[in-house]
């Protein structure tokens, strides 16, 4: 039975919910689609401003229209938004205002000093990792070597007697008559011959009639029996790793022979394969990655391609390929194999070729669609709780009104259509949303099938690896479908390990039902032949029966194919491919597809790869693009991991890039969504990071688990533990990627290159080069931060992410992986960064129009400086980039002995400029209590729990002497806390209302020694350590006596320091240091004797307080805190 069971989510694969009999696809762009690519931007830019706000105009003369021009008699013209749609209009008007960049001379010094202990040739011509210099590509794997000596006919005739003996076994007697009985076997003979009269066949096969298994092995038998074995080669591609296992190990069976003999499999860092396979099933990125060695393909004599219908970017890639190696291989015979209709697309493509159908042989499959699910199993979907079906539907409509199918069901009339159903199926269809996945729906129709209908196996499909955990976690939990003795629950998913995935196939023990929970991927190719339970697989071996959880006039609607994924995809990875094979002008090659792409996505797909360095002006691959191209992962993720490994922090790399190209392990339950926030952000503490959060959370866990205790580990911190061990697999599948490039070496390990793994400075600078060109601006707006990129403009902070409950960033910028579109723009999962960050693992720095300057991304970031600073940041760079660029071309080559001293002052730099920023947001410690819901005791939680946000001085960079970790001197510190401080505020409500209940301590050293010392920035410190343990002792009020009169003293008193400090830090910028002549001297010296004034009561009535060591007791927080 066909269980579709997931909602009709917006741009999602709907497989799950929304699918007909042949797999359909339905796609629809809606508030959840990840903006990846420039051209989709433009375009939304282009929709949402419309025009500019309206100028103004006196009285009541008309001002200027939104994006218009003048207004009436005095008034100004709009703002012109109606041009947000052209790039350079939008640079140019988001422009960043130069940054100052300040080193000290004994900076500048420590500098150049570093950079002469460098043993790079000073002779290198090139300074940056752009270099179009060829080299060959690493090794990769191509066809086994043959024993040369052996003559050809004779290992023909070996083979052809091999096949003759295994075909007299009993189970090859089974097998064949197995065999025999599927449509495929009538049309063998016609299918040789059309196979030997023509270059290019094109199968129609439908589901069930065995083409994937059985054309393949005509040809290897014809070939064999015909005595040309030692001269075959056949490759057949699939879309996905499970299928080319599952669909090799049956025809190896089938011939009665074991797998890896003369039919084997080839797929990412596994093969089983030898010296006879002359059958290989691979997955069609091996087969492309082999045309890198091997652009004519030369020694193959067969190419099947299978389910082209599907319209993977990696087909329509290899097909574009196969068109034009054809006429330099007339011998190579190439079939195309489609399980749907729209094989005259194909045919018409390659010339015409013929094509040949293959009716398709199933079992009757019984269907039922929502409608007659909720009348069978009685279930009631809940409907919005404040309001009526009616209402509710039109809320629904509201939310859903981007979905054409939704907006279809939704103008239905419920009680007329459905009128033979109950009432109370009625209401569920009324309630029901195709925008939202009712997981409680599919355990309900589960158990309904265990407890009522005939025996057999189960396949759910869903829409991605999150439902399936999830309903994984829902069938355990049930009392009935959690029996282990009677059923097995196994998920399903591309990403899973292959070892996982192949316990499908295997028969679950008597008396025992077998639940498969999978993606899409069971959708075509493999056979689960013990299902019963769905649509087109279940009908291929034994009758079935099919639910499908949506209603049927959904599932009639339906489009019959899905927009092919060369159009809705980035296209970096396939442009890299492409100059890899040297095939030429990207553009040109990619106008020859059978559905070409958007010319304006190519371009930006081309723009992106200049930028990260991978290609250079005349679009030639780099010494880092060549690596990109062999590692099949996003070129921002392949170069994260190259820096990682380079600049020796690659264990925390290879965690964040297992998320990122994976899924974040953090879920966020509805019901509990604050208290799921608050534990993320414990984990980001004060990092200002979605990306540091998620690594601590992976230490985390691996530390839990070695304690055996991973499982309430997670259930505490609300993350899934399948997703975090697919991290942990997809970890080390990804130092398996970078040891085949030779970057690292298997036998020493992850350690070997990780000395600066806990210097997150280190890795906020690798995470800059692998998320650059994603980077966002943080602009001061008041008390609040408004966030800028160079594409769309104003974006904002996502909800989910750490960074949406800080106002003040202590860093300018933050770099992000990818821009989603809501109710607005947002950016997803992003961290903090520095201008030395930007600087030195960014994109490449040019010089401004006037030459007193640098800037990047095309002008959109500028900076200024002294001319000796820039000439050593260009200097500094371009050395880190001649670094890189050699570790690339040789990637034995040890840049610590080469490179020592531009690594540590590249190092040194990151660490001062951020330990000046930071320090003045340094997070006050604080020691928290919370209320356990069960027994309502108190439970102590990190001070890192509650991060506070906190403001911080205007930007300009005064960069300190410079050490690889700088120290700042105690009473610098002291007072530059106190100024942050006094300013800092929790970020968001506690976890489980906390109470602040003991005083918070100033990072820069004890208070009372503080106040011994007398100094006036250490008493100022003081004065804020007290305010603040005076306000969280006492809650939102004052406390009577002297307590309360110096509260508000001091309030009266610091709102005037405030005003002060803010103006002096203005002063400062303008001036320098030291007090200027005028009115800015006089407010200076004012402002001290002010700052003096209140420290001196601080030390008086806090000396008195300490001394008692009492105070009022504390109101109830949630008054401050709400």
């Amino acid at each position: 039975m066909l269980l579709h069971s997931s909602a009709c989510r917006g741009s999602h694969v709907l497989l799950a919910s929304c699918s007909n009999i042949s797999g359909r696809f339905l796609h629809f762009p809606s508030a959840s689609t990840p903006l990846k690519t420039l051209g989709a931007l433009r375009t939304l830019a282009a929709m949402s401003y419309r025009g500019g706000r309206g100028g103004g105009g006196p009285n009541s003369h008309r001002g200027g229209g939104r994006g218009g021009g003048r207004g009436g008699r005095g008034g100004g013209g709009g703002r012109g938004e109606e041009r947000w749609w052209d790039p350079q209009w939008r640079a140019e008007r988001l422009r960043q205002k130069q940054r100052e960049i300040k080193m000290s001379n004994q900076t500048e010094r420590r500098v150049e000093d570093l950079l002469s202990r460098s043993k790079l040739s000073t002779n290198d011509s090139a300074s940056s990792s752009n270099v179009s210099t060829r080299q060959s590509l690493p090794s990769a794997s191509s066809s086994v070597e043959r024993p040369a000596d052996i003559d050809k006919e004779k290992l023909s005739s070996q083979l052809r007697d091999l096949q003759n003996s295994r075909k007299m076994t009993p189970s090859a007697r089974s097998m064949r008559s197995f065999r025999e009985k599927l449509p495929a076997f009538n049309m063998r003979e016609g299918f040789l011959k059309a196979v030997a009269a023509n270059q290019v066949l094109v199968i129609s096969g439908e589901t069930g009639c065995g083409k994937t298994t059985q054309l393949p092995q005509f040809i290897l038998e014809e070939e064999i029996d015909n005595l040309r074995g030692a001269d075959c080669s056949i490759i057949c591609t699939q879309p996905r790793r499970i299928s080319a296992i599952s669909v090799a190990a049956r025809v190896a069976s089938e011939r009665g022979e074991e797998l890896g003999e003369t039919v084997g499999y080839q797929i990412r860092l596994e093969s089983k394969r030898s010296a006879q396979t002359r059958l290989l099933f691979c997955t069609t990125g091996v087969l492309l990655r082999r045309l890198v060695q091997e652009p004519d393909l030369v020694g193959v004599s067969h190419l099947l391609v299978d389910e082209i219908h599907e319209r993977g970017m990696n087909e329509d890639f290899l097909i574009i390929i196969l068109r034009d190696l054809l006429p330099r291989r007339p011998d190579l015979r190439l079939v195309l194999m489609s399980a749907t209709i729209n094989a005259e697309l194909f045919s018409k493509y390659f010339g015409d070729a013929p094509i040949m159908h293959i009716p398709g042989f199933t079992f009757p499959v019984t269907e039922f669609f929502l409608e007659d699910v909720l009348e069978k199993t009685r279930y009631k979907i809940k409907s919005e709780r404040d309001s009526s079906a009616g209402s509710s539907r039109k809320k629904r409509l509201s939310s859903v009104k981007s979905d054409p199918l939704s907006d279809l069901f939704e103008d239905i009339d419920i009680d007329k259509e459905y009128g033979n159903y109950s009432i109370t199926t009625r209401q569920s269809l009324e309630a029901w949303s195709a925008a939202e996945l009712d997981l409680s729906l599919v355990e309900n129709t589960i158990e309904y099938i265990c407890r009522y209908e005939a025996e057999g196996a189960i396949l759910v499909f869903l829409t991605g690896w999150d439902e399936i955990s999830k309903l994984l976690d829902k069938i355990k939990g049930n009392t009935f479908l959690g029996s282990l003795n009677r059923f097995l629950v196994l998920p399903l998913h591309g990403s899973m390990p292959t070892v996982n995935q192949r316990e499908i196939f295997d028969r679950p023990p008597t008396n025992m039902r077998k639940i498969v929970l999978a993606t899409n991927i069971a959708e075509s190719s493999i056979t689960i032949d013990d299902v019963v339970y769905r649509r087109g697989r279940a009908g291929r071996v034994q009758p079935g029966f099919c639910y499908r959880l949506y209603p049927k006039v959904i599932h009639d609607a339906m489009p019959q194919f899905q927009l092919p994924e060369i159009l809705r995809t980035p296209l970096q990875e396939l442009c890299l491919t492409i100059k890899s094979l040297q095939l030429g002008a990207v553009s040109s090659f990619l106008a020859k597809s059978l559905q070409p792409p958007d010319p304006l996505s190519v371009k930006n797909a081309i723009e992106l790869l200049k930028t990260i360095g991978a290609l250079d002006d005349m679009e030639e691959l780099t010494s880092l693009g060549r690596h990109l191209c062999t590692l099949p992962l996003d070129p921002n993720l392949g170069k994260m991991l190259l820096m990682g490994s380079v600049f020796q922090c690659l264990d925390p790399v290879l965690t964040i890039a297992a998320a990122l190209a994976y899924r974040n392990p953090f879920v966020l339950p509805i019901d509990r969504k604050e208290e799921a926030d608050a534990v993320k952000r414990s984990f980001a503490g004060d990092s200002c990071s979605d990306h540091i959060a998620l690594l601590k959370a992976f230490v985390a866990w691996k530390e839990a688990k070695r304690s055996g205790r991973e499982r309430s580990f997670c259930w505490e911190n609300f993350l899934s533990p399948m997703t975090l061990k697919m991290m942990d697999d997809m970890q080390n599948q990804f130092f398996d990627l970078l040891s085949d490039i030779g970057f690292v070496s298997k036998t020493r390990g992850v350690k070997a290159y990780n000395q600066y793994g806990s210097d997150l400075e280190v890795v906020r600078a690798v995470l800059c080069a692998g998320l650059y060109p994603n980077v966002v601006q943080c602009k001061r707006r008041g008390k609040r931060t408004a966030f800028y990129t160079k594409d769309v403009g104003k974006v904002d902070i996502h909800p989910s992410s750490v960074n949406a409950f800080v106002n003040q960033f202590p860093l300018p910028y933050l770099v992000y992986s990818e821009k989603v579109k809501t109710a607005s723009i947002y950016v997803r999962d992003s961290t903090n960064i520095s201008d030395y960050a930007l600087l030195l693992f960014g994109g490449s720095l040019s010089p401004n129009k006037t030459g007193e300057g640098i800037e990047m991304l095309g002008g959109y970031l500028h900076f200024s400086a002294q001319k000796r600073t820039i000439e050593l940041i260009q200097r500094l760079r371009g050395e880190l980039d001649k670094l890189l660029q050699r570790r690339i071309e040789e990637p034995g080559l040890d840049i610590f002995s080469e490179g020592k001293g531009v690594v540590a002052a590249a190092k040194g730099l990151l660490h001062t400029i951020a330990a000046l920023q930071w320090a003045t947001c340094s997070i006050q410690k604080v020691s928290i209590q919370q209320y356990s819901r069960e027994d309502k005791s108190q439970a102590p939680i990190h001070s890192k729990n509650l991060p506070l946000v906190c403001s911080h001085p205007a930007r300009q960079i005064t960069m300190a002497p410079l050490a690889l970790r700088p120290t700042i001197s105690a009473t610098a510190a002291s007072t530059t806390l106190a100024t942050a401080g006094s300013r800092c505020r929790h970020a968001a409500k506690p976890r489980r209302r906390p109470t602040i209940t003991c005083k918070a301590e100033p990072s820069g050293g004890n208070s009372t020694l503080e106040l011994a010392a007398g100094a006036a920035g250490l008493a100022s410190s003081a004065t804020v350590a007290w305010s603040l343990y005076t306000l969280n002792t006492t809650g939102c009020g004052l406390p009577p006596g002297p307590g309360g009169a110096l509260g508000a003293a001091e309030g009266v008193s610091y709102l005037v320091v405030a005003a002060l400090v803010g103006w002096s830090v203005t002063t400062k910028a303008r001036t320098g240091s030291g007090l200027p002549a005028g009115p800015y001297g006089l407010l200076g010296a004012a402002e001290g004797v002010a700052y003096l004034t209140v420290a001196a009561i601080a030390v008086v009535f806090g000396l008195q307080f300490f001394q008692q060591g009492s105070i009022p007791g504390p109101l109830p927080s949630e008054q401050c805190f709400g």
